[in-house]
């Protein structure tokens, strides 16, 4: 069914008024992006959301909804909108829904690599000499701590 509702959207979509009206297309996708992931950043800094993951909220909601496609409908319907203007909203959330993606893409390559840097932390300091380190099991995760605790030993 949701197949099925793209398709419809698709098949809905005027294409032509993005070569037509490109420059309000444009900036009403930038505003509608840009506005939800503003409000929802705030709201996640209000309620002391780790900001990384704040970040990353803002962007997976910054896009239009498919329910942006009903209420559209149904405001033309009511004489709300003019059929010029569901056409143009109708491209506008689909945009918003194409650039999404790309978006994830920009968080992950560049601002999540740029903004969470985290600072390596040092090993634990062990003050007395002579203790001892029981392994309980040589499984794969017993090995690897048994490699790092005798790449310690050796230093």
């Amino acid at each position: 069914m949701l197949g099925l509702f793209f398709i419809a959207v698709g098949m809905s979509a005027n294409l032509g008024l993005l070569v037509q009206k490109t420059v309000a297309a444009a900036g009403l996708t930038l505003g509608l992006l840009v506005v939800k992931f503003l409000v929802v950043m705030v709201l996640g800094l209000l309620l002391h959301a780790p900001a990384s993951t704040t970040r990353k909220l803002a962007l997976a909601l910054a896009q239009g909804g498919e329910f942006a496609f009903v209420l559209f409908g149904v405001a033309g319907g009511f004489g709300i909108f003019t059929t010029a203007q569901v056409q143009l909203l109708v491209v506008v959330v689909t945009l918003s829904m194409l650039l999404s993606p790309l978006l994830f893409i920009l968080e992950d390559q560049v601002l999540g690599r740029w903004l969470d840097r985290a600072k390596e932390r040092e090993f634990d300091q062990i003050e007395a000499a002579g203790n001892h380190v029981v392994i309980a099991g040589m499984g794969g995760v017993g090995q690897v701590v048994t490699r790092v605790l005798n790449m310690k030993r050796s230093r």
